[in-house]
């Protein structure tokens, strides 16, 4: 099994993927989200590994997009504490940085920490943590780049200033890929679908949750491709019940535009990181 996830070395979702499928795994990086869909849809790789959702930055758009675009399921999900730390190419104190390269949902996580230690630092940006490091090490000025400890030290990079995020943080990543297997006893379930542009159309939506007594933990709203319509992303929970969620979807149907279902799956947490070792921790099923 190769993975598709994003490059280069050193990014948080390379870290997220090995400890959900293991350290040994075989990878294969890809620039951007749409990339990544595209090398699972296209074969080249059996797998992908994407972020969805920061608990800062909220969905990532371009995964809810790629996922509405793409054939692919959702096979599981794994929620990750994110710990940032300041990477310098020199030994430095932060108040000294004259140049911060960061992924923009990186910057949003450490909003406080800049805007207190790096206001007179010029700032730019790229696509990813790890892009940010690489930079950063091929810098002539005093520069910094917000990321991981790992980062840090495949670019050569010190660590001038550690968890510098806002409060706790989390990273949800799902797996994706083309099969239909359902896990055994699935915590969640996905669904996309757009909805009548008429008052009380969603009212009537959700009224068919409720009856079958089911739990939502999730509903975002987005615009779609077409002016005039939204695409709602809607995660269920199923670990109260025995319900099979692409049987419930004909109930569905008739309140929507359209639908897709996009996997019932088993989500899992890192719970706490100990002097940087991840500690597995309880099923989302049991709540947060």
């Amino acid at each position: 099994m190769v993975y598709a996830v994003l490059g280069p070395p050193g990014t948080f979702s390379e870290e997220g993927l090995r400890l959900y499928a293991g350290s040994d795994i075989k990878i294969r990086e890809a620039e951007d989200i749409s990339q990544l869909f595209a090398l699972v849809d296209s074969g080249q790789v059996s797998d992908g590994f994407v972020p969805l959702e920061n608990s800062s930055a909220g969905m990532i758009s371009s995964a809810l997009e790629c996922l509405a675009a793409s054939s692919l399921k959702i096979k599981g999900a794994l929620e990750v504490p994110v710990r940032q730390y300041l990477l310098a190419n020199g030994d430095y104190v932060p108040e000294e940085v004259e140049l911060l390269i960061s992924q923009p949902v990186a910057l949003e996580q450490c909003r406080n920490f800049v805007t207190a230690q790096l206001k007179r630092s010029r700032k730019e940006i790229t696509d990813s943590t790890a892009r940010a490091a690489q930079m950063v090490q091929q810098e002539k000025r005093r520069a910094a780049a917000i990321g991981s400890q790992r980062s840090g030290r495949l670019y050569g990079l010190k660590t001038i200033a550690a968890d510098i995020q806002d409060g706790f943080n989390y990273t949800r990543f799902i797996h994706i890929g083309k099969s239909d297997e359902i896990a055994a006893r699935p915590h969640k379930s996905s669904l996309l679908l757009s909805l009548p542009d008429k008052a009380g159309a969603l009212y009537e939506l959700l009224g068919v949750f409720a009856r079958n007594q089911l739990n939502l933990n999730k509903i975002e709203s987005r615009p779609g491709r077409v002016p005039e319509e939204y695409v709602f992303y809607i995660e269920v929970e199923q670990g109260r019940n025995d319900l099979r969620m692409e049987m419930f979807l004909p109930e569905l149907t008739p309140y929507c535009n359209w639908i897709k279902y996009l996997g019932s799956y088993t989500q899992k947490r890192i719970s706490r990181v100990d002097g940087g070792l991840p500690q597995t921790g309880r099923d989302f099923c049991h709540g947060k």
